[in-house]
């Protein structure tokens, strides 16, 4: 058996290179391939860009003109007295409305711009419709209440003069225990009427705390830039 002539180890039957020590067995054995030049330029690349497609979803512009088309629709059967056609026209355009929203929120880049600038006014519709439902809920429940306290306010007055009217027959007929009575009544009467205007009042607040919070919501933010010559210190 054949020796590496660097190492002495024993080669391999048909070995061009020594197990132990890599040297060759014999000189030209081994072909070595030439490495090819560089490439002139840079090579071309095609981008290919993979789209999202959902079987059986329109495109979000046909469901946008099926839900004008079915309102449209809807109105023209009001108008002709068709209640019925109607209400099921505006059921069905409720849920490719439905759809065509549900979409656009979770593919916003790739709907168009009709669709966005329907869902923005959507939105605030929504928002505005928000703020009147709560402005008048809270005038009607402010008003409710203002209500009752009222008439539980005239109900103590009403009180009150009947027992200042006992109060003077009292005195007149010296009779100092009714009459201490009836001044300690007069005064817890007096107590319950400014409770009660105390609570109209914190009623009236909290109705205009309300309808405040609702404005806010639909009002549009403003960006007040500060005066640059405000805060210049004088020389």
């Amino acid at each position: 058996m054949a020796k590496c002539s660097n190492c002495g180890a024993e080669l391999p039957e048909n070995s061009k290179f020594c197990p132990q020590c890599g040297t060759p067995v014999a000189a030209g054995d081994t072909a070595v391939a030439e490495v090819p030049p560089p490439e002139p330029g840079p090579a071309p690349v095609e981008p290919q860009v993979a789209e999202r497609r959902f079987f059986g979803v329109p495109p979000s512009s046909v469901l946008l003109l099926l839900t004008a088309t079915g309102i449209v629709l809807a109105i023209v059967l009001l108008v002709l007295g068709e209640w019925p056609w109607a209400l099921i026209v505006f059921g069905l355009t409720g849920f490719v409305g439905t759809g065509l929203f549900a979409q656009a929120r979770r593919l916003p880049g790739e709907t168009d711009g009709a669709t966005q600038a329907s869902l923005r006014g959507l939105d605030s519709v929504r928002a505005r419709s928000r703020a009147v439902v709560e402005t008048v809920a809270a005038h009607g429940s402010a008003r409710m209440e203002l209500v009752r306290l009222r008439r539980e306010v005239s109900a103590l007055a009403a009180d009150r003069r009947d027992r200042v009217r006992e109060l003077g027959e009292a005195a007149y007929g010296n009779d100092r225990g009714a009459g201490k009575a009836l001044k300690e009544r007069i005064k817890e009467i007096d107590d319950e009427v400014r409770a009660k205007e105390a609570q109209m009042a914190r009623v009236t607040l909290d109705a205009q705390e309300r309808i405040g919070r609702a404005k806010l919501e639909v009002q549009p933010t403003r960006i007040e830039q500060p005066d640059s010559g405000a805060n210049t210190p004088s020389e």
